[in-house]
């Protein structure tokens, strides 16, 4: 339950976000999107950090960057639905297992250090429910109309999984060539976000974006490397941040 927390907390956020912004209405806060009920979309780099968990560690990055594109429709001042869809690079990372050393139960039998090379991409259509909180910054003089953002959704995410090298042998399982089999299971992973956005130019906004996200759901399976085909959990829950514009229609 621990590991969720964020989510439940922001989920209760957005049960209490009524009366909040009731009170900002009451505040003649002005509101970027006003009473028209906007349609709008946008694009924002993205940050990943999910960090593999033991051992897979040594052939997984922990930070993937990538970019977010995303359709919404403001169906409520201060509510909207959002639809998207995410992607990472793939940065590889290397680790070298010695002669009689061992990685993931695989076993370098041969007389030299083997070489395994990994790259990791995550690819996720994701729908979430945003809700806006505006918040005044007229005592510094800027002429924007800011909002919070709560948001809470799900990703259908599956991560892309690669690893060249090897091979690695093993006396006691038919370890055949190399990592090179494994296959990321496609999930459904629950997201929650806090962030801020604004209005700046006419129909322009600057939008930023921290997310949390339980990764720990993901799973692989490989089918070379072990003979166990059950697939496995590699990674633990991860953090994003992004940050892009979008425009209002």
């Amino acid at each position: 339950m621990k590991r969720n927390q964020p989510i439940a907390g922001i989920v209760l956020l957005l049960v209490a976000f009524p009366l909040m912004a009731e009170n900002a209405i009451e505040d003649d806060i002005e509101l970027p999107f006003g009473q028209s009920y906007d349609v709008y979309t946008g694009v924002s780099y993205k940050q990943n950090w999910i960090p593999a968990k033991p051992q897979w560690d040594q052939l997984l990055v922990n930070t993937q960057p990538g970019f977010d594109v995303y359709f919404g429709w403001r169906f409520h001042s201060h509510f909207a639905g959002e639809f998207g869809y995410e992607w990472t690079a793939n940065k590889p990372l290397s680790t070298v297992v010695n002669p009689n050393g061992s990685l993931l139960g695989a076993t370098n039998n041969s007389n030299s250090a083997v070489t395994l090379t990994g790259k990791v991409r995550f690819k996720t259509g994701h729908a979430d429910l945003n809700a806006f909180v505006p918040f005044s910054v007229a005592s510094l003089g800027w002429e924007i109309a800011p909002e919070w953002i709560l948001s809470v959704g799900i990703g259908g995410t599956k991560p892309s999984i690669k690893i060249n090298g090897g091979p690695l042998n093993d006396t006691t399982e038919p370890y055949i060539s190399q990592f090179s089999s494994i296959q990321g299971r496609s999930k459904a992973m629950l997201r929650a976000g806090l962030g801020v956005q604004s209005i700046i130019i006419e129909d322009v906004g600057l939008r930023a974006i921290w997310r949390y996200e339980n990764a720990s759901v993901l799973r692989a399976r490989g089918t070379e490397f072990s003979q166990n085909t059950a697939t496995e959990q590699m990674f633990r829950n991860g953090q994003s941040i992004t940050i892009g514009l979008f425009v209002k229609f």
